[in-house]
């Protein structure tokens, strides 16, 4: 019988411990093989236990190694600033820390702020190892609980707006979450920056979506003083710096190697770098010019909604738009419902088992339960983000042949890493083969985790509808859920863990110390709830994916017509108003049967639609038109650009029509609940009943067409005219609908 490392050469002949360990759990999950080599239990845990660092020599110098001398006097820091590194009172970094970073002491001109010489950042980086492990001395010996830190950085903090952030960052210092508060301090000081650009800008200029761009913003440097600049890019600037936010949020550095130290003294310095720039921020622009204006927060709470209502009693009309996702997402997607369970305790019952996981990082992913057990999902998310991206980068190196392994790990300069974004890409670029063939190669990835699996990690990470967890997260803008305790926006996310954990799992536990676990672990009889959530995740479809959200924006449109009419009806039941049925379209305008299968905006689907009891049906009878709930994954469908761009501008169109139909709606409304009407508005409101059901099928033809062209010129005379029905309803003038409607139809049988 072949050794286990003669079988593991069969179908792998990487010398990688990393994807060994992946190909042999892969071997054994078969289990005519495992019961060949189950003896060898011992042997297979310690193959299956091992590691390497993701990290290349060059950036495991600039970020991790420590007192490591450079035999060059003006490298090393002067010693005379050891003891003014933190002001006495202020507790803030000391304008000569800054200037001592800037300073290479060899030329008499300063170095450029914006230099990318890699010497530079060097140099600078020896500095500033030695300058955190000093502030965070220092931090610990005046921050002996939250009440010493509030008192000494409480003004800062009040102005700044990030109070309960900051705070939280401090707790898990304390708490010796050391990565956890790196990781949440340092995607907030990327929020800081951008804040302080908008405001002092007065949200007129751009905020650059990265990071290294950000600090070469010219206002940006005017605020904070080419030194301090310097000192950030130095830090969290571009590649060929210590690039500590691009390592630390793309995976590539394990906990083992960061934490508790240098992850401790990074996180104390970063903290007291964004105490120190809202200082300075504060004294030489608020003064003058006001208070600090924040950007708006992300809400990850409006993409997925409980899914416990009873669908049969969805029947008002008028509801709020959150009203209308929920009840959407009951109707659309209730057959797909996520499992409810105890995520925690199935996801610690797979960490032993799974190889899908990184070996030495299941003690960190098992600390970050703990996140969830204190009711606070987003430290869980900012613990485990980083650990699932370069879970999947693996993934994608072993699953796709020829993939270079070296991009498993930091890449050296002038190359870029693997990152989520590049790793969820259906095609696969030529420069990330061994053999570069000028030719991209389809991402194995897609058919390795299948429809539902994929479905689901375009939708929380890449459709642009979506909420796109990890951009947001990462770059800050959903650190105001720090303290938020709602489940709706990461039971998704764990349901992710929870498939791919189980769908490459070990028959034997790969690790033997239960100090790993928040607990013993729970064994599940029968895996019953692992079932559950592959029988779900095989009925998962897409919910962001461009072309489901415009069928979401044309059944909400419908859903608002349904409204009006039966609000309109219910109004000339007293007697007050008459409403006239619905006309038939000329044949000189009807279109052909082809395309209209699945159209709800069709008039004979339309004049059935209205005669449904509740919204309930609608949706329903929407959803079987639009054949919603067929077996096709978004994920297998081919999307072009141009074809997103399209569905973007319908989507535009369809969202003003909205607008105008819920304007009708109001005025509805109005005259239902008004005890009396002057004759004036009486008289005005007859006109809207007697026109309701010519302007009604004269909007919906005109989506008709929108659904069939893609021919630019026609697209915008539809997008006129659509906001010429919106304008003329806002304004009462019904009649003049009438004559954008006749324009746009002379256009179009122009171009028919």
């Amino acid at each position: 019988m072949e050794t286990i490392n003669q079988l593991l050469q069969s179908v792998s002949t990487s010398s990688n411990p990393l994807i060994r360990s992946f190909w042999l759990g892969k071997l054994f999950q078969n289990s005519n093989i495992f019961q060949k080599y189950q003896e060898n239990e011992a042997e297979i845990k310690w193959i299956m236990s091992q590691w390497t660092s993701c990290l290349t020599p060059r950036v495991k110098e600039l970020i991790i190694e420590r007192n490591k001398e450079i035999h060059c006097t003006n490298h090393c820091m002067d010693p005379s600033l050891v003891d003014s590194i933190l002001d006495p009172v202020t507790c803030l970094l000391s304008q000569n820390v800054f200037d001592e970073i800037w300073d290479n002491h060899e030329v008499i001109e300063p170095i450029p702020y914006d230099s990318m010489t890699t010497e530079v950042f060097k140099i600078a980086a020896g500095k500033i190892k030695r300058i955190a492990d000093h502030v965070a001395a220092a931090f610990d010996t005046r921050m002996k609980s939250p009440d010493d830190f509030e008192t000494i950085y409480g003004n800062e903090l009040s102005w700044l707006g990030y109070k309960d952030i900051f705070k939280e960052c401090f707790n898990l210092y304390r708490e010796q979450h050391y990565l956890t508060s790196l990781l949440l301090a340092i995607s907030s000081l990327e929020k800081l920056l951008g804040d302080i650009l908008f405001t002092v800008g007065n949200g007129s200029i751009i905020i650059p979506p990265l990071l290294r761009e950000l600090l070469i913003v010219p206002e940006l440097v005017e605020q904070l003083s080419l030194a301090i600049m310097f000192f950030l890019r130095c830090l969290i600037g571009p590649p060929n710096s210590m690039n500590l936010r691009n390592i630390l949020w793309h995976g590539f550095v394990s906990s083992v190697e960061i934490s508790p130290d240098p992850a401790k003294a990074y996180c104390a310095l970063l903290m007291i770098i964004a105490f120190t720039i809202c200082d300075r921020v504060k004294n030489n622009y608020a003064q003058k010019n006001g208070k600090f204006r924040e950007r708006p927060w992300a809400d990850l709470e409006g993409y997925y909604f409980a899914t416990q209502t009873d669908v049969n009693s969805i029947t008002s009309f008028g509801e709020s738009t959150r009203n209308f996702d929920v009840s959407y997402e009951l109707v659309i997607y209730g057959h797909a419902n996520i499992p409810q369970g105890e995520e925690v305790v199935v996801l610690q019952d797979l960490l032993p088992y799974s190889f899908f996981i990184i070996s030495k990082s299941r003690a960190a992913w098992s600390r970050s339960f703990h996140h969830l057990l204190d009711k606070k999902p987003l430290l869980f998310l900012i613990d485990t983000l980083p650990l699932l991206e370069h879970c999947l980068r693996k993934l994608f190196i072993c699953i796709n042949k020829d993939v270079r392994e070296d991009l498993l790990s930091t890449m050296e300069l002038g190359q870029y890493f693997l990152t989520l974004d590049i790793i969820l890409k259906r095609k696969i670029l030529s420069a990330h083969f061994v053999i570069d063939s000028n030719e991209e190669k389809e991402n194995a990835l897609y058919d390795e985790l299948g429809g539902g699996i994929m479905d689901l990690i375009l939708d929380l990470f890449v459709h642009a509808a979506g909420p796109k967890l990890r951009n947001h997260i990462a770059h800050g803008e959903a650190n105001n859920l720090v303290w938020a305790s709602s489940d709706h926006f990461y039971k998704y996310y764990l349901g992710l863990l929870i498939v791919l954990w189980n769908k490459y799992k070990c028959p034997i536990p790969l690790i033997d110390n239960n100090d790993y676990f928040l607990g013993d672990p729970v064994k599940l009889p029968g895996n019953v709830m692992t079932r559950e959530y592959e029988d779900w995740i095989s009925q998962y479809k897409s919910r962001f994916h461009p072309i489901p959200i415009l069928r979401k924006d044309c059944v909400k449109l419908i859903t608002c017509i349904w409204e009006c009419w039966k609000l309109a009806s219910l109004t000339t039941q007293g007697g007050r108003f008459i409403l006239g049925g619905l006309p038939e379209l000329s044949d000189k305008l009807k279109f052909g049967e082809s395309g209209d299968e699945q159209s709800i905006f069709e008039m004979d689907f339309l004049k059935g639609l209205l005669q449904a009891e509740s919204k309930h049906r609608v949706m329903e009878l929407c959803g079987q038109k639009q054949k919603s709930n067929t077996s096709t994954y978004w994920s297998k469908t081919k999307f072009s650009n141009e074809e997103a761009k399209v569905i973007n501008f319908r989507r535009t169109v369809i969202n003003k029509a909205i607008e105008g139909v819920q304007k009708i709606h109001s005025i509805l409304d109005s005259v239902q609940t008004a005890s009396s009407l002057s004759s004036r508005k009486r008289k005005n409101i007859q006109s809207l009943f007697s026109l309701l059901p010519l302007i009604v099928p004269q909007l919906l033809f005109g989506l008709r067409v929108l659904e069939r062209t893609h021919n630019q010129k026609l697209m915008l005379t539809l997008l006129v005219f659509v906001e010429r029905w919106c304008g003329n309803v806002v304004a009462g003038t019904w009649k003049d609908i009438e004559g954008a409607y006749n324009e746009m139809v002379g256009k179009y049988m122009a171009w028919k």
